[in-house]
């Protein structure tokens, strides 16, 4: 085997191995984490020799749980919204709070609620260029800005970075694309370099809804 065979084999291999492990290294960080945080709190409340290993982490699940299941209750939910608002006074904190739930937001709500409620291709007149985005807000009546007729706004994000851009655009320059939220997050994201999806390839229709 020559070297560049040997080069592309291992490129292959590492294309492949790669994403697992980042995959594998985020997960464990993640338990790793709650057990420490949690393991910790129980070592202070529990006697001595009583902790094992592990109930840490199981504690921190059945917490988490246990909040999903508050949150149905009315009164839960108005506490959770007077500490929304008081973290929301604070400067730094309601910057640091108020992205993360943006963020949780986002990826737990489906459908109709889904804060990216379409994705779209801006396709400017007379440009033989179209740039991928999400539709984040349609309805402008809650927010004290001025928009012109018939414009959205419209979030592009950057290809294998966190940011983008948030822009006005007149809905008559958007095409919907027939993508789920995910699906689009990860076309946009690794600049089309994902994977396709077995069930079959994106598509443009002529005219947004």
């Amino acid at each position: 085997m020559n070297p560049s065979n040997i080069l592309k084999t291992f490129l292959s291999g590492l294309a492949i191995s790669l994403p697992i492990v980042v995959t594998i290294a985020v997960i464990v960080w993640l338990f790793v984490a709650a057990e420490s945080v949690m393991g910790s709190a129980l070592q202070l409340v529990l006697p001595q020799g009583a902790y094992i290993t592990g109930m840490g982490l199981v504690t921190g699940l059945v917490l988490i749980f246990g909040v999903g299941l508050a949150t149905r209750v009315l009164l839960f939910q108005s506490l959770v919204d007077a500490f929304e608002k008081l973290l929301n006074r604070i400067p730094l904190v309601k910057t640091l709070y108020g992205a993360a739930r943006d963020l949780m937001d986002l990826f737990s709500r489906q459908g109709q609620d889904a804060k990216f409620s379409k994705m779209v291709a801006v396709a400017w007149p007379g440009v033989p260029l179209r740039l991928f985005g999400f539709i984040t807000v349609e309805d402008f009546s809650r927010l004290d800005i001025e928009v012109a007729e018939g414009e959205v706004a419209v979030y592009l994000p950057l290809s294998y970075q966190i940011g983008g851009y948030m822009a006005l655009i007149p809905r008559q320059y958007l095409e919907p694309v027939d993508m789920s939220l995910e699906e689009g997050m990860r076309f946009v994201v690794t600049a089309g370099m994902s994977r396709p999806q077995p069930h079959g390839t994106a598509k443009t229709e002529n005219a947004a809804s």
